[in-house]
């Protein structure tokens, strides 16, 4: 592969946060949460797109570490994209309403999935509010 088109494909493709729940009452729950923005993930990842999904990158170092040495390294990842997806459950969750007003600060466009929308038409709905966001 040509590097100058490897630099050029990379340099149109957008950072997308996934922003939602991870703890839970029990180490169940944390896979569901972990499960759910790692779906969300691939929806990014078929629209071409790059995730950043810090729910994958410390799935298994909850307590490892006091809560707020991840809140600050998610901060830091957060605000290095362009968007932030909002999955379902993020209002509920300290961690996700921290990073609502990172994004309100730095002015990160934020995407709120409705959770009854079907795969395809959240595709269809994030395709558009892609095109949205170039074009404001």
């Amino acid at each position: 592969m040509d590097i100058l088109n490897v630099l050029s494909e990379a340099q149109q493709k957008k950072l997308v946060y996934i922003r939602g729940p991870f703890r839970g009452k029990n180490p169940w729950e944390v896979k569901l949460n972990v499960d759910r923005a790692e779906y969300y993930s691939k929806i990014i990842w078929e629209l071409r797109h790059v995730p950043i999904c810090p729910h994958k990158q410390s799935e298994n170092f909850d307590k490892l570490l006091p809560d707020e040495v991840f809140l600050y390294g998610t901060a830091k990842m957060l605000t290095i994209c362009d968007y932030c997806l909002a999955i379902p459950g993020w209002e509920n969750s300290e961690g996700s309403i921290i990073e609502s007003e990172i994004c309100k600060e730095l002015i990160i466009p934020e995407f709120l999935v409705n959770e009854k929308d079907s795969e395809m038409i959240l595709k269809e709905k994030l395709l558009t509010w892609f095109e949205q966001q170039e074009d404001a």
